[in-house]
């Protein structure tokens, strides 16, 4: 097998990888990909012109090896235009909002259960999540940060944005609405961060880029 061959194979599972985390923690994304946490820059974060360093050819060393700095622990990534705290401070700030959703299914005769994410945009107990997650469900329930259950009912779902809402009768203690973004100021380029349930994996956080943005699929959908 071949370098190039090697490099894509390794290029391929690293995307699947994130599409997977990306998929868990999508509800999160709508509700603060554009909430700014103190310490977050308010212009455009900043461009990386160069990802990697490329480092001269140092000529061998006889019979000894340079020892290696040890890694830095505790410290939060450095993002351009972004404080190394402002990311703590943001998922502290945001988790509240963003809920664990667990369903029992039937279809075809047969029972199963599943699990997704979503965040509160109201007072009332309306939370936005996704129509794959809750669609043929018998039982929806809603865990909250803390890890309060509650009954939720399914008020509507819409297949071709994969999008859906369900009402609880009361916040948990210390719950609170998302403020929904501007999906029209969204461009490519732009940091997010996602919180999402990923395969049950309540309260996971992610950082990545907005890639695209408009992406219609007309066989999937009935956008035009």
């Amino acid at each position: 097998m071949n370098g190039r061959r090697v490099a894509l194979i390794a290029g391929v599972g690293c995307f699947l990888l994130f599409l997977v985390l990306l998929v868990g923690g999508v509800a999160a994304f709508f509700a603060f990909g554009r909430v700014e946490a103190p310490g977050v820059s308010q212009g455009p974060p900043a461009i990386v012109t160069k990802a990697v360093e490329v480092l001269p050819t140092l000529p061998p060393q006889s019979g000894r090896q340079q020892a290696q700095p040890a890694p830095e622990t505790g410290t939060a990534p450095q993002v351009p235009g972004v404080a190394p705290d402002s990311l703590v401070e943001l998922y502290k700030q945001t988790n509240p909002g963003v809920v664990n959703i667990r369903v029992q299914v039937s279809r075809g005769g047969l029972t199963g259960a599943g699990a997704g994410s979503g965040f509160i945009i109201d007072r009332e107990g309306h939370i936005v999540t996704n129509n794959h997650v809750v669609a043929d469900a018998t039982r929806v329930i809603v865990v909250f940060y803390n890890g309060i259950e509650t009954e939720a009912e399914v008020i509507g779902t819409d297949a071709d944005s994969d999008l859906a809402v369900v009402r609880v009768d009361e916040l948990a203690e210390g719950a609170h609405p998302l403020p929904l973004g501007d999906s029209d100021l969204v461009q490519p380029g732009e940091w997010v961060v996602a919180i999402g349930n990923p395969f049950e994996f309540g309260g996971s956080m992610t950082l990545g880029i907005v890639s695209a943005v408009g992406r219609i699929i007309p066989s999937l959908t009935a956008f035009s």
